[in-house]
């Protein structure tokens, strides 16, 4: 396996970046014009009918417009338009983008959910109130989203022209950076651990996300319970767990409680949860055995580490503990190395790690 140390990254020039930006906020733009018609589609068809479920609906999807039109809109393009100065040497990435994409995941869910209304709303086995469900939670989530994208606006103006960080000075000198940090702790946690959890991640992923917070908020409720011995516990813990699979905003709510106020001593004990021999010999019996492809042995033998910068010394290792190298021909020769050269030796190119 082949590492490259940071010098030999590819970089963006500015003129790609800005492109690059600029379609990034076309498609954003263009997924919010998306899910208003389809929204407005829907609330035009809800407010024509009769009925608790429907007036539901209508007032949901009224909801989202107002939200999409009053504060995603004008919040996304300001923040489109200050997110670039905060990239670093060329790469697109800091905190303000990754906000950007976490809105952007929501509303891309949320037009999903809409979608499948708008489809299915005529049908007799339409699911109205799983997706009034889906819906209303999406909605709170991108609510508080809203929230965050407006805090994130106002931050610049306590930092230091392209920097993310505050002075901490700031919040002791300035009452309206102490009132921002009060209101972004008044931020609604628990849409975020609910039907909602992980959406900004691939499919994949939710299961693994879901079992974590099933954990979680059960062994929250356990340590409350801690003076229960015996088959009492773990009926509670069973009872519990089967509970928090269906009930997502108890569960969101247990996940939340205990990251706010838990102690010490409860991080620690579920942390070390995972010392339990039934849970290390759980992947054993649930998870298919890996087939080995390979067996070798790794002497004990001093090496030189080539150095990364033209001054540098390098390093000198007397007993390696681990030297685990996989050479890629193929990567090599792009690299311009000779498929037997050796990446430890002296030859090797500058900035080629193992």
């Amino acid at each position: 396996m082949v590492l490259l140390c940071s010098s030999l990254e590819p970089r963006i020039s500015d003129a790609n970046c800005l492109r690059l930006d600029q379609a990034d906020r076309t498609d954003f733009q263009k997924l919010l014009v998306e899910l208003t018609e389809c929204a407005t589609d829907n609330l035009q068809y809800y407010e024509a009918q009769s009925g608790d479920t429907e007036l539901k609906f209508a007032s949901q999807f009224s909801k989202l417009i107002d939200l999409i039109d009053g504060n995603i809109r004008p919040l996304s393009e300001s923040l489109f338009g200050m997110a670039r100065r905060y990239d670093f040497a060329g790469m697109r990435a800091n905190g303000y983008r990754s906000l950007l994409f976490v809105t952007e995941r929501c509303c891309r869910r949320l037009l999903n959910v809409a979608t499948h209304v708008r489809n299915g709303r005529q049908s007799l086995l339409f699911r109205s109130g799983h997706y009034q469900r889906e819906l209303k939670a999406y909605i709170s989530c991108l609510d508080q989203l809203h929230y965050c994208l407006h805090y994130a606006e106002r931050l610049p103006a306590f930092s230091a022209p392209g920097s993310l960080f505050v002075d901490e000075s700031v919040y002791t000198t300035d009452p309206e950076a102490k009132d921002l940090m009060l209101q972004a702790e008044c931020i609604a946690q628990e849409c975020f651990y609910g039907r909602c959890l992980g959406f900004q991640f691939c499919d994949s992923v939710h299961a693994t996300l879901l079992a974590i917070s099933i954990g979680m908020a059960t062994f929250a409720e356990d340590y409350k319970n801690r003076d229960r011995r015996g088959l009492a516990k773990w009926a509670s813990t069973l009872a519990n767990s089967s509970r928090h699979l269906y009930d997502h905003e108890g569960r969101a709510a247990a996940v939340v409680n205990m990251t706010r106020n838990a102690t010490v001593d409860f991080c620690l004990r579920f942390w070390n949860s995972a010392e339990n021999p039934f849970f290390q010999s759980l992947p054993m019996i649930m998870c298919p055995s890996p087939a080995v492809s390979e067996v070798f042995h790794i002497p004990p033998t001093a090496f030189q580490l080539p150095r990364v910068l033209p001054h540098s010394p390098g390093a000198f290792y007397s007993q390696p503990c681990c030297r685990l190298c996989r050479r890629s021909v193929v990567s090599l020769a792009a690299l311009g190395v000779p498929e037997k050269c050796d990446p430890l030796s002296a030859s090797a190119p500058a900035g080629l790690l193992l």
